[in-house]
């Protein structure tokens, strides 16, 4: 009997042990993985530089997809082509999602200049070449769903609606055995910028989230409550910063620093987000993570709960680290 009591707490002991390790093993950063790369964003401004430090890395995307958004989809695939050719990148551009699921009107306001690269898409499309005949080349999600499926895994990158994600996994749902992880800007755990208690890119399509969040994909987020205040540049440095190799991103860069002062209370600042799950990828250990189990809405709300999906957050950085990674990528260009 005491023999058998012995075994029984050593039992409770090692489950309790592995609950621990797990506990720490969810808060720390993912390792770097080496997985194609997926890349779907609606290009406005801060999409831009998010592109430009995946293609000065090692880990340029294999895939380029422009999603409705900042923009509407045919600004999205024309930007997306402007941005790949400008950047020198050898990927396939796809024309993702055109719509939300409930299908509300997609417009551009002048928050990303009226073209979602600071009133500069069309004088780089000429400068580089971008075609109508280009433009007509762009893959379709189907054939963005081909290309998952052919390979072991992919790490797909969303830093726009969710859209064209969920019409993969819902619509191809051979596609979900196929990617490793999915690393989203979007969400807001207690900050919101859309509605009192949403974020932009979620509320872009709700129904989207709320398919995502359901599924069994693995989820790493980086939500507005780090983004705001650590996807940071300040204005000093956009002054400061050396665009010799590439001139007109300083004045990305201003569009977005006058929009973020102009339309967003308390802030003096460029907010670039959706850099954060790009430098993620690039590097994963200066990020502070904890794993939430969140639930989604089909508005595009989401909040904790004791039932819902275990999701990766990214709870903070350190301060300045962006502007030092946009720095080394402009000289290193």
């Amino acid at each position: 009997m005491k023999r058998n009591h012995l075994i029984l707490v050593a039992l409770v002991a090692l489950a309790t042990l592995c609950m621990l390790c797990s506990d720490n093993d969810a808060n720390k950063p993912d390792v770097k993985d080496t997985n194609p790369v997926v890349l779907d964003f609606d290009p406005g401004t801060d999409d831009t530089l998010a592109l430009f430090l995946l293609g000065l890395s090692d880990r340029t995307s294999d895939w380029v997809v422009g999603t409705f958004g900042n923009i509407p989809i045919g600004m999205a695939n024309k930007n997306a082509h402007v941005l790949t050719r400008a950047f020198g990148l050898d990927c396939v551009v796809a024309r993702g999602a055109e719509t939300p699921y409930d299908g509300h009107e997609v417009t551009c306001g002048d928050f990303h200049g009226n073209d979602g690269l600071a009133n500069l898409a069309d004088s780089l499309a000429a400068a580089y070449g971008v075609t109508e005949e280009v433009l007509a080349s762009s893959k379709r999600i189907k054939e963005l769903a081909d290309y998952i499926c052919s390979q072991p895994k992919v790490t797909y990158i969303a830093v726009g609606p969710l859209a064209t994600l969920s019409h993969l996994i819902m619509d191809y749902p051979d596609t979900r055995q196929h990617i490793d992880r999915v690393l989203i800007m979007g969400g807001g755990i207690e900050v919101f910028n859309k509605d009192g208690d949403k974020e932009y890119n979620f509320a872009g399509d709700g129904l989207a989230v709320k398919n995502v969040f359901e599924s069994d994909l693995r989820l790493v987020l980086f939500p507005l409550d780090i983004t705001h205040v650590r996807a940071d540049i300040q204005k000093d440095d956009i002054a400061t910063l050396d665009y010799s190799k590439c001139p007109w991103l300083k004045r990305i860069l201003e569009q977005n620093y006058a929009s973020n002062c102009k339309y967003t209370p308390g802030v003096d600042w460029a907010v670039v987000h959706d850099c954060l799950p790009v430098l993620y990828l690039l590097d994963p250990t200066p990020f502070e993570m904890e794993q939430m189990t969140l639930v989604a809405n089909s508005g595009g709300h989401i909040e904790r709960a004791a039932q819902g999906k275990s999701v990766m957050v990214a709870k903070d950085l350190p301060k300045g680290y962006l502007t030092e990674q946009v720095r080394k990528a402009l000289s290193c260009r």
